[in-house]
């Protein structure tokens, strides 16, 4: 059987997703747990799926072997188990989703990988199975989460004020056998620096002679690393689960008890017995039978680092110019790096101050002076100055937090605005007056027409809105405003048309637009023209007769296209003379010519 561990989104991606920022707000993990048949598709008897986010501290060797290990944050869940009353129970391909929320102080550090030491972050399922030989009793699967913590650690001390340094505020001497006394101090930032923060350090000395000069100075930043030596033996068996005293760490405000589970180290029992063994040899002085004792956990390197530190430099500066001196005879120089900055994924990271039950990581800055006397130049290694430093600066956690505090905000907003502007969507809207075009509103009880499509188009949800119909836009004219009906052959319910007045079709066919012919002669004026729109285009056609029979039928023909496009409310594209009305034009055009040659 495989055991699957994926986000609900299905990524297969290097790191397991999260939401949150470590030291701010609560980090919540979310995704799947599945199982999946082999192609026996034979079941595994089972007791009990278990899902965890667990930070780990492991000490390497140079080999790369894990000598030791701790585990100083565990959240786990049971996802499933098996029913009171059988030992095991068969299981086949299941999808068990979980959700862990990690609380903002909680212990652990960030995410950090040195070649001598590293601090984890993993989600891991985990089946607790009979028994298989060759396998164990559990089926494991982890991803790694880059958790980095975006809180101040609580031991930082108090900043130091600025004030003029005189010659009381020297507290450091150093001296050289040539008769070579300095007093000096060196000035740190006590506040936590983060990658990308500029690491200012000043150095003020005073020389005991007057014909001393201080040429240049020098800084170097270094990273410790100090192992802590376990009071107590790690055990061997792949059983046991022993219970670790209480966790001091960097960044939790209370200590903590978590039990820490061997068994998935079991891989260290080989190099205890090997390394156990390489100890006695090298003795020279043990008893032909030694007495029994717990064997100590050395890695191939750790009998040369037992109480020393691990010493890497990270930055350094030099001097640019000469020591500036004040009138007090104290020299002053300012030396600024600037702190690199790498991801928490990198390969090897820089790290930030840990104090741990495993290990101890410490920062120090080394000054080194170069002073000109009279007869000689000598060098000076000044005391070292810690630094305090984190694996975010300033700008990201204020970043963090302003983002932690808008969603906290988002969440805890009420619904109630939407379901109000649910109601407002559900009730009726109000329609705008039509007094203007003479039409009266629709009530509610009776929509216009095409109410229901309109409403579908706009909003989608099929909700019956009173909404007047417009006109399109078309080439007689543009669309209508939203006060003016649309004049349709049929009226509209609760419409009462007009009464039908001669004198007022007679006043409108004699009014003159542009385009349009002389109105002497008389037109027809229907009742659905004189309520219609008055940018339909109107044709009037004098009643003088023409010299030509086709001439008679083509305007009988125009006449009524126009009668026609006055009843729909715009006009339809002109239609060609009818060839039989113009036949029969010319044939009565001919026939009045030969009668009036008779006449003659």
């Amino acid at each position: 059987m495989q055991l699957l561990l994926y986000s609900k989104s299905h990524n297969g991606l290097k790191y397991f997703p999260y939401t949150g920022f470590l030291g701010v707000s609560n980090v919540v993990v979310e995704g799947v747990v599945g199982t999946k048949l082999d192609a026996d598709l034979k079941l595994l008897s089972a007791r009990q799926i278990t899902i965890a986010v667990r930070c780990y501290e492991f000490r390497l060797g140079r080999i790369g072997g894990v000598v030791s290990s701790k585990t100083t944050v565990d959240h786990t869940q049971v996802l499933w188990t098996k029913p009171d009353g059988v030992e095991f129970v068969d299981i086949g391909e299941l999808e068990l989703p979980f959700k862990i929320t990690i609380p903002a102080r909680t212990a652990g550090f960030s995410t950090v990988s040195f070649v001598e030491y590293r601090c984890v972050w993993r989600v891991e399922a985990t089946i607790h199975h009979a028994h298989i030989s060759g396998i164990g009793t559990r089926l494991n699967k982890h991803v790694e989460l880059p958790l980095v913590r975006y809180d101040l650690p609580p031991f930082l001390p108090s900043p130091r004020p600025l004030m003029h340094v005189d010659a009381g505020q020297l507290d450091r001497f150093v001296t050289k056998p040539k008769n070579l006394s300095l007093r000096y101090t060196i000035w740190a930032p006590r506040e936590p620096i983060g990658p990308t923060d500029l690491l200012p350090i000043s150095i003020h000395i005073l020389p005991e002679a007057q014909n001393i000069t201080i040429r240049s100075a020098t800084v170097v930043v270094e990273r410790r690393i100090q192992f802590n030596e376990s009071p107590s033996p790690v055990s061997a068996s792949p059983t046991s689960s022993i219970p670790v005293s209480p966790i001091t760490s960097t960044y939790s405000p209370t200590s903590q008890q978590f039990p820490v589970s061997t068994r998935s180290f079991s891989a260290v029992t080989p190099l205890q017995s090997g390394y156990t063994s390489t100890t006695s040899l090298a003795s020279d002085t043990r008893p032909l039978l030694p007495q029994p004792q717990y064997p100590k956990i050395r890695s191939d390197s750790s009998e040369s680092l037992v109480g020393k530190p691990i010493i890497l430099p990270i930055v350094g500066s030099e001097s640019s110019g000469p020591f500036s001196r004040a009138d007090n005879g104290i020299w002053s120089k300012t030396l600024t790096v600037q702190w690199p900055s790498t991801k928490p994924s990198s390969r090897w990271g820089i790290g930030e101050t840990i104090h741990s039950e495993l290990v101890s990581v410490r920062f120090f800055a080394r000054v080194k002076i170069i002073v000109t006397g009279p007869h000689s130049t000598d060098s000076f290694e000044l005391e070292e100055e810690e630094i305090y430093i984190t694996s975010t600066n300033d700008a990201e956690r204020r970043l963090a937090m302003s983002k932690a505090r808008s969603q906290s905000e988002a969440r805890s907003k009420s619904k109630s605005p939407r379901r109000t502007r649910r109601k407002l969507e559900d009730a009726s809207e109000p329609v705008p007056s039509t007094s203007a075009s003479g039409l009266k509103p629709p009530s509610p009880s009776h929509p216009a027409p095409n109410t229901t499509s309109s409403s579908s188009k706009g909003k989608g949800k099929g909700k019956d809105k009173a909404l007047i119909p417009r006109r399109p836009h078309t080439s007689a004219g543009p669309r209508d405003q939203s006060s003016l009906g649309f004049s349709s052959p049929g009226s509209p319910p609760d419409i009462a048309p007009l009464p039908f007045d001669p004198s007022a079709s007679l006043l409108l066919a004699s009014q003159k637009r542009p385009a349009t012919v002389s109105t002497a002669g008389s037109s027809i004026v229907t009742q659905m023209t004189q309520i219609g729109h008055t940018f339909s285009p109107i044709i009037s056609l004098s009643s003088t007769p023409s010299r030509s029979g086709s001439s008679n039928s083509e305007s009988l023909t125009r006449q009524k296209d126009n009668e026609s496009s006055s009843a729909v409310g715009f006009g339809f594209k002109r239609k060609r003379p009818n060839v039989l009305a113009t036949a029969v034009g010319s044939r009565c055009g001919a026939s009045g010519n030969k009668h009036s040659m008779l006449q003659t």
